[in-house]
């Protein structure tokens, strides 16, 4: 209707103007549509990605097959290799798993507590110490990483240093020994 109703120049200019913008917008699409790169086919997977994807599914199946036949020592040993290989989340999982499965191993209990340790999620660790030290309430390792909980994530030194202290008259040559005497020195002075 608008355009019925213009006649003479005045149409005439606006229908050169939309000519003119019609034409332009053809030929910026036609530049884009041929300055595009051609798409490729799809490379094959590496071999690598290959691999990695056959040892996710293998380590899913032998982590289902272990559940299913409640195999404690295929569990605890697909715990060690996660964590060895820098996949706490998977080895959290296998080690809760196992809690789930057997209640009392303290095997998965302190691997846990090194896991929530590292993670700093410490009430996690130690939940899982406490669970350890109920049981036992000599155990070493239990003592050792409670020290190093009640120090670096409560920042309660003489709790972290009477620990400790019982750690190294358990275990005076101890791996950690050396760690806890360092600790014992520096957490004295608070």
């Amino acid at each position: 209707m608008f355009w019925l109703k213009l006649r003479g120049r005045g149409s005439k200019l606006i229908l050169g103007f939309l000519a003119l913008v019609l034409s332009v917008g053809l030929i910026v699409s036609t530049f884009t549509w041929f300055s595009l790169p051609p798409k490729l086919p799809e490379a094959p997977p590496s071999p690598e990605r290959a691999a990695q994807a056959s040892q996710a599914s293998s380590w899913q199946e032998e982590f289902s097959r272990a559940v299913a036949q409640k195999d404690l020592a295929k569990l605890l040993e697909l715990g060690a290799k996660a964590r060895e290989e820098g996949k706490l989340a998977e080895a959290t999982r296998v080690y809760e798993e196992v809690l789930k499965l057997f209640p009392d191993s303290t095997n998965a209990r302190l691997s846990l507590a090194e896991i929530y340790l590292a993670e700093e999620k410490y009430d996690a660790a130690y939940q899982q110490v406490e669970a350890v030290l109920q049981e036992n309430p000599n155990h070493q390792l239990a003592l050792f990483y409670r020290g190093l909980i009640l120090g670096y994530g409560k920042k309660d030194y003489s709790a972290a240093v009477r620990d400790l202290e019982k750690f190294l008259k358990l275990a005076p040559d101890a791996p950690e020994a050396w760690q806890a005497r360092i600790l014992i020195e520096e957490w004295s002075k608070h």
